[in-house]
């Protein structure tokens, strides 16, 4: 499995193989197990599993039985699968110009412009870290000015 230096897996999907490997841990079963459990072949689930085939290769059928084993939401599957994003609940261009807004507001703000991203890093932000950031300012500036979105942010 491809990992990070800190220990933690790195692909598109770890974040579900991590859960099935601690649910596997606590059960005492090995991730083969999991496999014959979720009715996935053992190489195929080994290739998903290591990152060399995403986890939108699977059906829905499956993603159901992962869910099932998990003993969660089918939502929460495709969640930590990385095949729905937390930014995908929001309309892109309506948070995207109220994030501008609020950037150039705290810009504006002698108290935080030294802390206000240049263009260059608000490009290249994510969209999450954009809304942490503007939440952050917002919430100890006392200002309202987007909607709530800090529920999507939680984890």
């Amino acid at each position: 499995m491809t990992k990070k230096s800190s220990g933690y897996l790195e692909y598109e999907g770890a974040a579900l193989s991590a859960a099935l490997l601690r649910k596997a841990n606590e059960m005492g079963i090995n991730a083969g197990d999991i496999a014959d459990r979720c009715g996935i072949s053992r190489p195929y689930f080994s290739t998903i599993m290591s990152g060399q085939r995403p986890w939108a290769a699977l059906g829905r059928d499956k993603v159901e039985s992962v869910a099932e084993f998990l003993k969660v939401p089918v939502l929460t599957v495709f969640i930590l699968s990385g095949l729905i994003k937390k930014e995908d609940f929001y309309y892109k261009e309506k948070i995207t110009e109220q994030l501008d807004v609020s950037l150039r507001l705290m810009r504006e703000d002698p108290k935080w412009m030294a802390y206000a991203p240049i263009d260059a890093e608000w490009e290249g932000m994510r969209l999450a870290d954009k809304l942490r950031i503007i939440l952050l300012y917002l919430e100890v500036s006392k200002q309202q000015l987007i909607d709530d979105f800090s529920e999507a942010l939680k984890d």
